[in-house]
């Protein structure tokens, strides 16, 4: 529900970021991102990894998004689309679990 993100590269077209996902669960990641268009709704591809902490233990998992953002004001965002994450196991196939994401980004 609540992270923050930082751009490590960033031109045009792509960035590569490093991210610390607060609440509700705790969650490193560093991925890529590609913007597919310009215009005034952007869409974009992130692949990343994440390493995720929760009541259910700690993973290391591949991170899959497809989605848009439009600029609401000069520093408000709304992104929206589609995640999945693939969860892996050694005793069993692993999971791909897609959930949608909504969420408003700040940025400086």
């Amino acid at each position: 529900m609540f992270g923050i993100t930082r751009a490590l590269y960033q031109t045009n077209r792509y960035e590569i970021f490093a991210g610390l996902g607060l609440i509700p669960t705790g969650a490193l990641s560093l991925g890529w991102k590609y913007y597919m268009n310009d215009g005034p709704l952007q869409y974009y591809s992130v692949l990343s990894i994440q390493q995720i902490n929760a009541m259910g233990g700690e993973i290391i998992a591949p991170y899959i998004s497809l989605g848009g953002e439009k600029k609401l004001t000069e520093k408000l965002y709304f992104n929206f689309g589609v995640s999945t994450v693939v969860r892996f196991y050694s005793d069993r196939a692993p999971d791909i679990v897609p959930f949608p994401a909504f969420n408003f980004s700040w940025r400086k």
